[in-house]
């Protein structure tokens, strides 16, 4: 029963099962008689829990530290209690819960725009001082009442006690189904993404400034939400509304209800807010230790419990036998990874076929039908390149020419400049000087997710996989990057929606049946061996159709059976039609795949030609490379 309650390939039966759980315990004052005094209680606290949800989104799901969610709160309240107090006709709930939302997300933007231009810590310190600036602002503007605030007792709004109190109970339910479907949506995904690496959300072409602020301004649009249910229940709004102290005080609580519920999960924000705040409305006798109290089990949370109570749930439900995960997830307890089979990847699996087989529909999926498609899509061409960080030439006066449908070596010692043309390719470096072009398109001085989009894919010295998501879903991103989906289509699972989600799990499905990974796909990532995420990383290059694919490394710690997977897939990408530049200290696999081979020296280009040519030429291989390239190869 409980495995069915939480399968999440019931759609909407393992949200609205989780949630249901949630609201049990907030149902609790329908079952004994509560005092309308208390009841108000609740109602504050249950809008302070909203208040969590959105800081939920913000940094639990979008990995932005919008610690100041508290200013956004203030900004929604005051703009509802204003709007109130000067339109009494228009105190709705509905309409309130409208005007915070949109307030809120205004008030997210604002904070978001100058400081996330900067970085992630800025927005901290940023929304935190606003978290302050706010309340003391209005609390010197008379128009909001001053310093006591504006006070709305001379309304008469239509809900009151329980009717108001299960009316809350709709909207926190209705929230954690947002927070849900923004984390199962596109937008999620986008999100878990750029969380895990800003470096790995370029290589797949998402726009991080871009992706941070909607990040912000989704979490404070649920916290607008709460601005206008305070303003509601509380007919008051003024610079210490919230409970606390309001301003830094206030942050602080409702960080440790998040962290203590569990970051980046559903009920965790409940859970932790009605402990949280629960806790805080019963310390009257140590309210001038609250800070200490609060602070105190932040940090004990932090380091001895960081994944929040929600997860240690979870564990005991798993040494119970209760399993919460999916079918063909292994549970996290005990779990056995093995690495896909020998057999797995090879020309009948990857592409021997032709570019059909690479991609699983046809020659589209890779970019050619044959030798006559490959002879007419443009080179990568590097001319001239050169960077240097400060006296260090990194890279001096480099040419490459990758060509459409072969794999291109890149080798040297170790410092030569390999991975630094690779990163001024892929766009993470600026260039001094020269071009790098694809076509008629330049892609020097383009940002890297621009480049991405263009049709240039990577894999990083180290895997970079979001290791908390399954392997289906670290390889949803690249799949539905060129689907014509809206981010609210996606979260709201509008037609359109449903229909690229629907197809870009298809799209990334076959890109892992092609190497052999289908039976991982509801694996975590984090619990694959170093091989199999390589192999995850092909097959995630393989899901965004790029025209060139980049690869750094990618036979680092595998074993011979692993190896011999990685060559076969490179070989079957290539012969699909996708140009392969291969940065590798294996020599012997490069002179054994690769049509040409560049090989670099202290930022500049060596040698280039073929491996036969590289072989004749001992010079360079004994002077600069330090090996006999006729002795390894045999």
């Amino acid at each position: 029963m409980m495995a069915r309650l939480f399968d999440s390939r019931r759609g909407w039966a393992r949200p609205v099962g989780g949630v249901a759980i949630i609201a049990a315990a907030l149902l609790i004052p329908y079952l004994r008689h509560t005092h309308s005094f208390t009841l108000t209680l609740y109602d504050g606290i249950a809008a302070m829990i909203v208040v969590v949800i959105g800081l939920n989104i913000a940094m639990g799901l979008a990995g932005q530290f919008l610690l100041g969610i508290v200013a956004v709160f203030a900004v929604a309240g005051y703009a509802t209690a204003w709007m109130v107090a000067h339109h009494p006709g228009m105190a709705n709930i509905f309409v309130m819960c409208i005007v915070g939302a949109a307030a809120g997300a205004v008030a997210g933007l604002v904070i978001g725009l100058p400081a996330l231009r900067v970085g992630e810590f800025y927005l901290a310190l940023v929304s935190l001082f606003a978290s302050i600036v706010v309340p003391s602002v209005a609390g010197e503007w008379s128009t909001l009442g001053g310093t006591g605030g504006l006070i709305l007792i001379t309304l008469n709004p239509s809900l009151k006690g329980m009717s108001l109190y299960g009316t809350f109970i709709g909207i926190i339910l209705l929230c954690s189904l947002f927070a849900w479907a923004v984390k199962r949506s596109t937008v999620g995904r986008r999100f878990a993404t750029l969380a895990a690496s800003e470096q790995l959300a370029a290589g797949l072409g998402i726009s991080g400034y871009r992706t941070k602020l909607l990040g912000s301004v989704l979490g404070s649009l649920v916290a607008g939400v709460a601005g206008a249910m305070y303003v509601y229940s509380q007919l008051y709004f003024g610079p210490t509304s919230g409970g606390f102290g309001g301003g830094a005080n206030l942050a602080t609580l409702l960080l440790a209800a998040l962290v203590i519920g569990g970051t980046g999960t559903i009920a965790g924000p409940v859970i932790g807010g009605v402990l949280i705040l629960g806790l805080n409305q019963n310390l009257n006798g140590f309210k001038d230790w609250t800070g200490v109290v609060f602070g105190g089990l932040l940090v004990i949370f932090s380091v001895f419990v960081p994944q929040g109570v929600t997860s240690e749930l979870q564990r005991v439900a798993d040494r119970l036998g209760i399993s919460w995960s999916p079918p063909g997830r292994a549970r996290r307890s005990g779990s056995s990874v093995a690495a896909p089979p020998a057999d797995a990847v090879g020309p009948a699996a990857v592409g021997a076929s032709g570019p059909a087989a690479v991609g699983g529909s046809g020659p589209a999926v890779v970019g050619g039908s044959g030798p006559a498609v490959v002879a007419e899509r443009a080179a990568l061409e590097v001319v001239g390149v050169s960077r240097a960080f400060g006296g260090v030439q990194a890279v001096d006066q480099v040419d490459l020419e990758v060509r459409p449908g072969t794999i291109h070596g890149l080798i040297g010692s170790n410092g030569s400049g390999k991975t630094t043309l690779l990163n001024l390719i892929c766009g993470y470096y600026r260039v001094d000087s020269g071009q790098i072009r694809m076509g008629d398109a330049r892609l020097d001085g383009r940002p890297p997710h621009v480049v991405s989009r263009l049709g240039v894919a990577r894999t990083f010295q180290t895997p970079k996989l979001v290791l908390g998501a399954t392997v289906l879903e670290n390889v949803m991103p690249a799949a539905e990057r060129e689907l014509s989906v809206s981010g609210p289509e996606s979260v709201f699972r509008l037609p359109r929606g449903v229909r690229a989600a629907r197809e870009s799990g298809q799209r990334a499905m076959a890109a892992l049946d092609r190497l052999g990974l289908g039976p991982f796909a509801h694996q975590q990532a984090g619990e694959l061996p170093h091989g199999t995420r390589r192999l995850v990383e092909v097959a995630r290059a393989i899901a965004m159709e790029p025209r060139f694919f980049l690869v750094d490394e990618p036979a680092a710690g595998l074993s011979p059976t692993e190896s011999d997977q990685l060559v076969a897939a490179l070989v079957a990408i290539a012969a699909g039609g996708v140009g392969v530049l291969l940065i590798e200290h294996n020599v012997p696999l490069v002179l054994a795949i690769a049509d040409r081979v560049t090989v670099m020296h202290q930022g500049k280009r060596l040698f280039e030609g073929t491996p036969e040519e590289l072989k004749a030429d001992q010079q360079v291989a004994g002077a600069f490379l330090g090996i006999d390239i006729a002795e390894a190869v045999g």
